[in-house]
């Protein structure tokens, strides 16, 4: 994570999917002004953002749902959110290799 933080300048977080969450477990800081960081031991609803898309991608439909199931999927913008909605955007992701964060997170 220091060799990236060193290479890109920019704020590196490691995260584990942890139920219907991720846990971040560990961050090194960018040397950029301004920075965007989060608190080690917080935790984000893993469906939002394209960080947590990608912890979720490698999982099945099934999986996902089951772990979405208990929570109730809040939207962060405007814009709904279903498991419908969840399963969709981690097929586009599994499908280009790559996930977006579209005013999300």
């Amino acid at each position: 994570m220091g060799r990236l933080v060193h290479e890109l300048k920019h704020t590196i977080t490691l995260g584990v999917l942890d139920g219907a969450s991720v846990l971040f477990i560990e961050r090194v800081d960018g040397l950029e002004r301004v920075k965007v960081t989060v608190d080690i031991g917080s935790r984000v609803p893993a469906h939002s953002s394209a960080a947590r898309r990608a912890l979720l991608v490698g999982l099945s439909d099934a999986e996902v749902m089951r772990r979405l199931k208990s929570i109730e999927l809040k939207p962060l913008i405007n814009k709904p959110v279903n498991i419908k909605n969840v399963l969709a955007s981690l097929t586009k992701v599994r499908q280009s290799g790559f996930a977006v964060n579209n005013e999300e997170h």
